[in-house]
């Protein structure tokens, strides 16, 4: 039985990372960088790539749809050598469910959960080879917000939140997938299931501050 993962992390620029490089390895693109002028090529990952996309608040501007454009954007407004350019993480995706219905799952949970909020989110579905054993999503989250005129707003944090993991609603997301997998569904309910269970983890992501943490897996 598979283990269901999840890695979470921070693009910062103290750390040398690049939200332009990111996004062009989890896409398996090429795409160019303004803010260091060079090009960032992850081609080599195109094979790989089931499917890509871009969401963003309607009041965003429409040019955010291209890629590079999106990331050299977010690059441009973060003046600090030490700014924190983006929120990145990967997850597992059920095995069970059919492939052509990953999107679908994605689209309904990065909407629910972040679009929603006024943030892009840049997401990558992944199945290396052999097909079938690995299929996982990469996803890229603005750390700003975009207002109704679609400018980006300050970077906000709740001041509720402590950077800590939360075992018990992490464990408790455990059982839940561990239980789907051992249950035979039709496709329909198990779409429903995992899309579920989907978003009650990337709820506790959002609501317990996991966006700042590294998740340990095993």
């Amino acid at each position: 039985m598979p283990v269901p993962h999840l890695e979470i992390r921070i693009v910062q620029r103290s750390k040398g990372s690049s939200a332009v490089a990111g996004a062009a390895y989890q896409a398996g693109e090429k795409l160019f960088s303004e803010y260091d002028q060079k090009s960032k090529d992850h081609r080599r990952k195109q094979p790989e790539v089931l499917y890509t996309e871009i969401m963003f608040p309607a009041n965003a501007p429409p040019e955010y749809a291209d890629r590079a454009t999106l990331w050299n954007a977010v690059e441009e407004v973060e003046k600090q050598w030490n700014s924190q350019l983006a929120r990145r993480f990967i997850l597992a995706l059920p095995r069970e469910v059919p492939t052509e219905m990953y999107p679908q799952m994605m689209q309904e949970s990065c909407r629910e959960h972040f679009v929603s909020k006024g943030m892009c989110c840049d997401f990558a579905i992944h199945d290396p080879d052999p097909p079938g054993h690995n299929p996982h999503c990469h996803v890229m989250l603005t750390m700003r917000a975009i207002d109704e005129n679609g400018k980006w707003l300050p970077k906000s944090r709740k001041e509720d939140i402590q950077d800590q993991l939360y075992e018990s609603d992490f464990d408790r997301f455990l059982m839940l997938e561990q239980s789907a997998e051992n249950s035979v569904m039709e496709n329909k309910l198990l779409l429903t299931t995992a899309a579920q269970n989907m978003n009650g983890l990337l709820r506790l992501f959002w609501q317990r501050g996991w966006y700042q943490i590294m998740i340990p897996t095993s």
